[in-house]
C-alpha cells in the first residue's frame, strides 16, 4: 500500500515539474556540435597510421609539417576540424534563441618512439584557448590509466 503512494506521489511530481516547464514556456535544447574541416586532413587518415607504424619523414610528407611538435614528448600534433558546441533556448516553445556556443579543435596526436616510428596515434579534442602541450599530454596519461576492474 505505502509503495503504491509513493509511486503516485512520484509521478505527481514529474507531471508538476513538466507542467511548471510547460507553463514558462521555456526549454534548452542542445543541438548537435557542427565540425568544419580545417584542412584536407580526416580523422580516417591518422587511424590508418597504427596498422603501417610508419616514420616521422613519412608522416610529414603525408600530412605535412605538424602544427606543433613537442620534442620532449615526441608528439605531433594536427589540427582536423573546429567544433562548435551549441545550444538553443526556445521561448514560448516557438521563438529560438542562441544561447550558447563553445569552440573546440579535434586534434590528431601521434607519439613516435627513439626511433622516429609511429609508437601510438588518435584523436583528442583540444579547448578554445588549451595549449598543445596540455592536450598532448592529457592524452598520453589517458593511456597510463590502469583498467578498470569488471
Amino acid at each position: 500500500m505505502r509503495s503504491k503512494r509513493r509511486i503516485l506521489f512520484l509521478g505527481v511530481s514529474i507531471l508538476w515539474i513538466a507542467a511548471n516547464v510547460a507553463w514558462l514556456g521555456c526549454a534548452i535544447l542542445p543541438l548537435p556540435p557542427s565540425r568544419k574541416p580545417i584542412d584536407s586532413r580526416k580523422k580516417a587518415d591518422f587511424k590508418a597510421l597504427k596498422e603501417n607504424q610508419p616514420t616521422r619523414e613519412e608522416v610529414v610528407a603525408k600530412f605535412g609539417p605538424p602544427d606543433a611538435y613537442l620534442d620532449d614528448l615526441h608528439v605531433a600534433c594536427y589540427r582536423i576540424n573546429s567544433v562548435t558546441h551549441r545550444e538553443t533556448l526556445l521561448l514560448f516553445f516557438v521563438i529560438p534563441t542562441p544561447v550558447n556556443k563553445t569552440y573546440d579543435f579535434d586534434l590528431a596526436l601521434i607519439q613516435f618512439d627513439k626511433t622516429d616510428h609511429v609508437k601510438r596515434s588518435g584523436v583528442a579534442s583540444q579547448g578554445p584557448y588549451e595549449e598543445y602541450r596540455r592536450a598532448a599530454e592529457r592524452w598520453l596519461a589517458s593511456f597510463d590509466k590502469p583498467a578498470a576492474k569488471p
